[in-house]
């Protein structure tokens, strides 16, 4: 049995469906006011498990029967006032769930990390496995994060914990579209005019789980794989895909002094509202993303074949408005 956190998300019900095409049983944690929707098909094919990765005393009880673990799980922000609360879910949660799982002695546990995580060489504007992470480089919260918690799986690794960590980039995939990657899709349904000059390096949800469930049941050990099937331009992905929603897509370009200004009155507004902010410092910082990331591990080692830009687009697009 596999116990997989995150179940009720993006990439955790995509890792559930695969398990159950795959026929493994299937046990998930979620919470008691967890949304559904996105494993309503095969909800009575799992396990469910009500808790919290914070609640250590009944950590145990949630492992019961399971031999393995896909720890899907995270909170993605990129406002800077979420830092303690991404701490508490994405790192003290891992460290949690690597704890309880060397002591109920779990054979096999695969992390689903970020290339958030994976350092970035100043000489090179393409990011390995191996490339260091610089704590003086400018980071965001959430892949201060996501390193963290990276780093309490290697730990677990170096005490005995059988572990192999996936590093997704942008995840496109036909999820809620208030929530994580699929917010994109949202951005150009509604027809929104501004983009950046930025790099954005994408993967299909459907290659993740693929990636998981393989990594489940190989020999293989101690190893990261960077999930990312390649790269594009914010304009060229707005682009391609208000084609396939038939909508306008966005047509003015900001950065400098316009993006400190969207800034600035988006403090504003959030004050006077008190909605959530839509433009953020570390919103900025991702956007103007000039690096990309090497996925030719997981090509040469696994055989691993991604699935075509325009495929998953499409697919998605089409998802969504059905």
């Amino acid at each position: 049995m596999v116990f997989v956190t995150g179940a009720t998300g993006l990439i955790g019900s995509f890792i559930c469906r695969k398990l159950l095409t795959q026929g493994y049983k299937v046990k998930a944690l979620k919470r008691k006011n967890s949304d559904l929707q996105l494993v309503k098909e095969i909800e009575k094919q799992i396990e469910w498990v009500e808790g919290d990765l914070l609640n250590v005393s009944e950590l145990h009880e949630y492992l019961e029967e399971a031999e393995e673990v896909i720890h899907c799980a995270a909170m993605v922000s990129y406002d800077s006032k979420h830092e303690e609360l991404m701490k508490r879910v994405n790192v003290d949660s891992t460290a949690n769930l690597v704890n309880a799982s060397l002591q109920r002695g779990i054979k096999r546990f695969v992390h689903i990390s970020s290339v958030a995580s994976i350092g970035k060489d100043k000489l090179s504007p393409i990011s390995t496995e191996e490339t260091q992470w610089t704590e003086g480089d400018k980071h965001t919260s959430y892949a201060r994060s996501k390193h963290q918690a990276e780093l309490e799986v290697w730990r677990g690794w170096a005490e005995g914990l059988n572990t192999v960590v996936l590093n997704p980039s942008l995840v496109l995939g036909p999820g809620d579209w208030d929530k994580s990657s699929t917010q994109v899709f949202k951005y150009i349904w509604e027809e929104n005019r501004f983009y950046t000059n930025g790099m954005v390096n994408y993967v299909d949800v459907r290659d993740v789980a693929k990636a998981a469930v393989q990594l489940l049941s190989s020999p293989l050990k101690g190893e990261r794989f960077i999930v990312s099937a390649g790269s594009t331009t914010y304009k060229e992905l707005f682009d391609a895909i208000a084609d396939k929603f038939e909508k306008r897509p966005p047509n003015v370009k900001v950065k400098g002094l316009m993006i400190k200004l969207a800034i600035m009155l988006d403090k504003v507004r959030t004050k006077l509202t008190g909605n959530v902010p839509i433009v953020t410092d570390e919103l900025e910082q991702v956007s103007k993303n000039q690096h990309t990331y090497d996925n030719s591990k997981i090509k040469q080692v696994l055989n691993f074949k991604f699935r075509d830009f325009e495929d998953t687009l499409h697919w998605c697009c089409q998802q969504l408005q059905s």
